[in-house]
């Protein structure tokens, strides 16, 4: 039964179960507890093969991505109709401009995507774009950054009707693929990046997510001039319950006053703060000794 076990599938996992400390002294498998185990994933749990992971190996080698390629194209077509979780991260940090290998194929099946975490620097915008457009079934998007092959097509519509969480790592503020969304369905919103207060209602004038509970922004910026922004807004944002923000420490703008601000945006004209039933946190800076304001209850 050994010989019918795919090396691409095998090799990767004695490598990977190599390295853990509780399977060290037990290294390599005997052969027949990995077809025990590959029998018991084909049996008892087929949704196995739906988890599709791209990350570079120590080596950064051209066999890992070969074996990267083929295990990806296996799980691809044993997973046939079925939703698709994907994991596209690393190559950046390895100074490489170079997408994977299989990356290409896990896009083509885009329309399948459920849950996807996509922080390649190498993948050109336009494809990411386009695969995205088709991801009708998108319930979690983590991390859409391209960060070495140019910028996305900001006027493009990109429509993802299911999406429920969001989450947008650093970008440069001419990369911002946050304005081209369109999210109805959108419930959690969280940014880890510097974003001023004009792209953020830029944003939800566009999606209108009436259905959002949850806000988290690392740096929110927001200077003098925007302030009648905060006034202007449609209703938005009506179901929030949660919102943790870190203001930008600028002396331009004091953060204390950008606070007074905050809080006192009318309700139904922005945030709708009133309706929020949870702890929020309000905070300036990174350090937890400058906290303002913590665990206040509207």
């Amino acid at each position: 039964m050994a010989t019918k076990i795919p090396p691409e599938i095998l090799l990767p996992i004695l490598e990977e179960d190599a390295q853990k400390d509780s399977l060290r002294n037990n290294y390599p498998w005997p052969y027949h507890h990995v077809c025990q185990y590959w029998h018991d994933v084909l049996v008892s749990s087929p949704m196995e093969w739906t988890y599709i992971k791209l990350r570079p190996s120590s080596e950064n080698s051209e066999q890992h991505e070969r074996y990267d390629l083929a295990r990806s194209l296996l799980q691809l077509e044993r997973s046939k109709g079925c939703p698709l979780t994907a994991y596209i991260s690393g190559v950046e940090h390895h100074h490489s401009n170079r997408s994977y290998l299989a990356t290409p194929y896990v896009f083509q099946e885009s329309y399948r995507w459920k849950y996807v975490t996509i922080s390649d620097g190498a993948i050109e915008p336009s494809s990411l774009l386009c695969a995205l457009s088709r991801s009708v079934h998108l319930e979690t998007l983590l991390s859409p950054t391209c960060s070495y092959t140019g910028l996305f097509d900001v006027t493009q519509r990109l429509t993802l009707p299911n999406l429920r969480r969001l989450f947008m790592s650093p970008f440069r503020p001419a990369n911002n693929i946050l304005g081209s969304i369109h999210a109805s369905l959108l419930e959690t919103l969280e940014i880890d990046s510097q974003i001023s207060i004009t792209a953020l209602e830029a944003f939800l004038r566009a999606s209108v997510p009436d259905k959002l509970t949850t806000l988290t922004i690392d740096r929110l910026g927001l200077r003098d001039e925007e302030v009648p922004l905060m006034r202007s807004s449609p209703q938005m944002c009506s179901r929030l319950k949660q919102l943790d923000i870190w203001f930008e420490d600028s002396s331009r703008t004091p953060a204390l006053r950008q606070i007074v601000r905050l809080l006192t945006w009318v309700p139904r004209t922005g945030f709708a703060l009133s309706s929020l039933s949870y702890v929020y946190t309000i905070s300036i800076g990174r350090a937890p000794q400058v906290h303002v304001l913590t665990s206040w209850r509207c």
